[in-house]
């Protein structure tokens, strides 16, 4: 009786994490159009610079 109380409260308390944790990926999603995006293309160098990019995310994968 007890552990299917305990169960329903976690159950209840992982729901609403979830929602928010949906509503804040929204809001995200929405922040992120906001932010232009740079182009390669301007720089002397960008063949150079996105192998060094892909390289670098290679030796220290994002956590």
């Amino acid at each position: 009786m007890i552990t299917k109380t305990i169960i329903r409260k976690q159950n209840t308390i992982l729901e609403i994490l979830l929602d928010e944790i949906r509503s804040i990926k929204n809001q995200l999603g929405k922040f992120l159009l906001l932010i232009p995006e740079e182009s390669l293309k301007k720089y002397k160098n960008s063949s150079q610079i996105k192998k060094d990019y892909l390289k670098s995310i290679k030796s220290f994968l994002p956590k």
